[in-house]
């Protein structure tokens, strides 16, 4: 979800992730812009999931249980300002990984 207000960000970022063979399954606009930290919300018994998505795309997310049940989505992002500045080291991360497994 893309909570920054940065135009096509929750796309491109989703793109980054699918290139890290992360399933997203859906991709929105938050109802407000205002989220300068990024949120990692997660569903009951997906908390280790939460983690390694945080860990695997190298984000200082704030990790919290969901306040309701969400069909389809155990593990949901919410893309704070943080996030911008931090998609360009996890390209250049995902780049080196790449080049090394060739």
């Amino acid at each position: 979800t893309n909570a920054n207000g940065v135009t096509g960000f929750a796309k491109k970022f989703s793109a980054l992730l699918r290139s890290d063979n992360i399933v997203v399954s859906r991709i929105t606009n938050h109802s407000s812009f205002k989220f300068a930290e990024t949120v990692i919300e997660y569903q009951p018994g997906f908390a280790d999931a939460a983690r390694a998505l945080m860990t695997r795309t190298r984000l200082d997310a704030s990790l919290v249980p969901a306040k309701s049940p969400r069909a389809n989505s155990d593990v949901r992002i919410f893309l704070g300002r943080d996030a911008v500045e931090a998609v360009s080291s996890m390209r250049t991360n995902l780049a080196v990984e790449a080049g090394a497994s060739s």
